[in-house]
């Protein structure tokens, strides 16, 4: 692990292998555990839009607290933890209501755990911010590992085990909160700088619609890529597979991720990394049936989430200094995967049973195509 002053970032990049270790066991199927359950394509979808959708407020939220008092790993200690007993009450014999109702209390405590984290990891880092891909990178570990087993472990003990396995997950990722260092860095201002006069900035409010438009065009992909695999025959092994075959792209772009930010201005990472969504989302649209070809559209998962991801919070941590970081991190976290991503989810929901999944990832194309020309607009800030 790299050293500051003595100090060392282990913490970090246990918290990021815990965090995505969850995220791994989760994401990829949350939504076949849903359609296990017996709900339809569009109560799956809004089901599935809480997540994103709670992310429009509450990291703000919670932001906020944090830039007025500081950083406090107790305050994250208490969100994951409400987060585990918000799961633990999760039954498989609940009705809709009642889901929707538990899954908004457990997203809306998940959703202020990595904003938070991600400005603590810059505020530690200083000037040596590009070393985040290094410390970020143990997440895509955690996720890959968890991705990939879990599907072997679902496949063999079937979905009725997902439920006690996102509760283990969770529990661990309370415990890796807990070794984190717990003071801020910082004298803390009594008047928080207001975060929303950034968008005064020429350029700031392009780049945010932008990323919003960016993560709605992923809808179809996070909502319902695992749904659309199962639905071709694919196996839970083989999707598994395919979610860690873009993780393992992921971990290798954030070993050169330092070099290329020093050679490459933030717009063209990102709009490049808007670029080869279109292409993959195209790739799942036209060749469904083909491994081959969506393995190579996961590998693309590289740009269009890690090298995105990483130039998107390395040009809000740009524009939003200060005791700023943190509500500029949850306005990025509210905006795109929030707003955008929770828009996209539910617009694949209404769309799939009507004009199929092939046709729900080319409008996701389209989307991207939209945030490659929107990237190119921002002047100033990504120059």
């Amino acid at each position: 692990m790299e050293s500051k002053g003595g100090g060392t970032y282990l913490p970090f990049s246990n918290f990021y292998f815990w965090y995505f270790a969850f995220v791994g066991a989760f994401f990829p199927y949350f939504g076949l555990y849903l359609d296990w359950l017996g709900f339809d394509a569009l109560k799956i979808s809004v089901l599935l839009a809480i997540g994103p959708l709670s992310r429009i407020f509450a990291p703000y939220l919670f932001g906020l607290i944090a830039d007025r008092f500081g950083f406090h790993k107790h305050f994250l200690l208490l969100l994951s933890s409400s987060a585990m007993v918000f799961f633990l009450i999760l039954q498989t014999e609940m009705a809709f209501l009642s889901v929707f109702a538990v899954l908004v209390g457990f997203s809306s405590s998940m959703s202020g755990i990595l904003p938070l984290a991600e400005a603590q990891t810059f505020r530690v880092l200083g000037e040596r911010s590009l070393l985040y891909g290094r410390i970020r990178l143990w997440g895509s570990v955690g996720f890959i590992l968890t991705a990939v087993l879990t599907g072997f472990f679902f496949e063999a003990k079937g979905l009725s085990s997902f439920w006690i396995t996102i509760v283990i997950f969770l529990l661990t990722l309370v415990i890796s909160i807990s070794l984190m260092p717990g003071v801020a860095d910082r004298k803390i201002r009594h008047q928080p700088v207001p975060a929303l006069k950034v968008f005064t900035v020429p350029g700031v409010t392009m780049m945010f619609f932008a990323f919003f438009v960016m993560q709605m065009s992923h809808g179809p992909l996070n909502g319902f890529f695992s749904i659309f695999l199962k639905d071709l025959g694919y196996s839970k092994t083989s999707i598994g597979l395919l979610w860690g075959i873009g993780v393992v792209a992921e971990i290798i772009l954030f070993f050169i991720l330092p070099k290329v930010l020093r050679n490459y201005s933030l717009k063209q990472v990102l709009a490049l990394s808007a670029l080869l969504a279109w292409f993959r989302f195209m790739l799942i649209a036209l060749y469904p049936n083909n491994p081959l070809l969506l393995a190579v559209s996961q590998v693309l998962h590289a740009f269009t989430f890690g090298a995105f991801h990483a130039a998107g919070i390395a040009a809000v941590n740009r524009v939003f200094t200060d005791n700023s970081a943190v509500r500029g991190q949850a306005l990025y976290t509210s905006i795109s995967y929030g707003a955008g991503g929770g828009a996209g989810v539910l617009l694949a929901g209404s769309c799939w049973s009507s004009f199929g999944g092939a046709w729900v990832f080319t409008g996701g194309a389209c989307l991207a195509l939209l945030a490659f020309f929107l990237v190119l607009l921002v002047r100033e800030v990504l120059d």
